[in-house]
């Protein structure tokens, strides 16, 4: 189910069909009322021909009535979550609009910054949602913290930090559907306030086709990242050995890891608790409910792992492992996820990542929107 935004009012006929967003006559089953419970991932263009690259994909669902999207944004580890509204954009055409939650508070400390006037009707028009309550809190604590730096030696940094065309407010997804490919348009944008004025460009993805996948990729936000190491032996590196892991890591492709979690979070094993883990790998299942017995009340969380470097990042042909522990404990019959920690390195001795061809229909046309 979508919302509509405030400033788009529409009569749907007696079909029931808005124009452009799927019916009985399309020969491409893809409209945007029919995007929750889908995937798509982003057909990126390449001198040898376009690829399907996960490193960007999208999900969409629906959640108390409303539809909403997950977003990778190319990133290794980041996963973000944004509502989604319609949009008319035309006499008879739609776009689907997905925005990071506003931040008024943030917004306001935007607008002062750049010696502009921060008010309730201000941030309304600027797409803000909230009781007047929330947004007088929001002015507040904005102005108290103007009040607090302005005239110190912090107030250039200050200013800096909250009046700055890279000071990305919120996160947007333009998502239009292009029925004679049966495929998505997707635009990345970020959006932000420089000198009181609204201000819109372009993410490192910027506006590329999205095609829909069957594989059951993950979509969850990496909580920990570059603390799972993948290294030779089982046993648990010393605080020396420690000492001695390059930040930036590479993978033999072919050859076996034990990956070991070496952070400081959930060690502990609780009384009558049991510990299970998920393992992915470039975003795509390798095992689950993998179970961890504690010794001496202490839970050592490692797991092997033979890479196989099956994705790149955007404009790059070096093969990666991005390597996914999904972490969980059961007391009482209750199961909970308690976080999901990550790692990344480099893999050599492969050939081509996985899944580098187009797709049937796709070609080499490259048509990027």
């Amino acid at each position: 189910m979508f919302r509509w935004l405030a400033v788009t009012t529409l009569v749907i006929g007696c079909s029931g069909v808005v124009p452009g967003m799927g019916g009985p006559e399309d020969t491409c089953d893809l409209s945007f009322d029919t995007l929750a419970g889908r995937s798509f991932v982003m057909l990126e263009a390449r001198p040898e021909g376009d690829r399907r690259n996960p490193l960007a994909r999208v999900q969409f669902f629906e959640q108390d009535g409303e539809t909403r999207v997950r977003y990778t944004a190319a990133s290794l580890s980041d996963v973000y979550e944004y509502p989604c509204a319609l949009q008319k954009k035309g006499e008879d055409s739609f776009t689907l609009f997905c925005a990071e939650e506003a931040k008024p508070q943030d917004w306001c400390q935007a607008l002062l910054a750049g010696d502009a006037t921060c008010s309730k009707k201000v941030l309304r028009d600027f797409g803000a949602v909230g009781t007047d309550e929330e947004l007088n809190t929001a002015i507040k604590e904005a102005k108290k913290l103007v009040k607090k730096y302005r005239g110190t030696p912090s107030w250039d940094r200050f200013v800096l930090n909250n009046n700055n065309l890279a000071n990305k407010l919120q996160g947007r997804l333009y998502v239009d559907i292009d029925e004679k490919r049966c495929r998505l348009s997707v635009g990345d944008y970020y959006w932000t306030i420089f000198n009181g004025k609204p201000q819109e460009d372009t993410n490192p993805v910027g506006q590329n086709p999205f095609v829909e996948t069957e594989e059951s990729y993950l979509f969850e936000h990496c909580v920990e990242g570059n603390i799972m190491p993948g290294l030779a032996s089982e046993a648990r590196p010393s605080k020396e050995e420690m000492s001695q892991i390059p930040g930036q890591r590479s993978y033999d492709e072919g050859k076996p890891y034990w990956f070991h979690y070496l952070g400081e979070k959930n060690l502990e094993a609780e009384e009558g608790c049991t510990y299970s883990y998920d393992v992915w790998a470039n975003w795509k299942k390798v095992s689950e409910g993998n179970t961890i017995e504690p010794v001496d009340g202490k839970l050592e969380w490692k797991f092997q792992h033979t890479p196989k470097g099956s994705v790149t990042l955007l404009n790059n042909n070096k093969p990666l492992e991005v390597i996914t522990m999904i972490r969980y404990k059961e007391c009482g019959g209750t199961k909970e996820q308690l976080d999901v920690v990550c790692e990344a390195g480099l893999a050599s001795g492969g050939g081509a990542p996985e899944g580098d061809e187009a797709a049937p229909g796709e070609g080499s046309e490259g048509e990027q929107e």
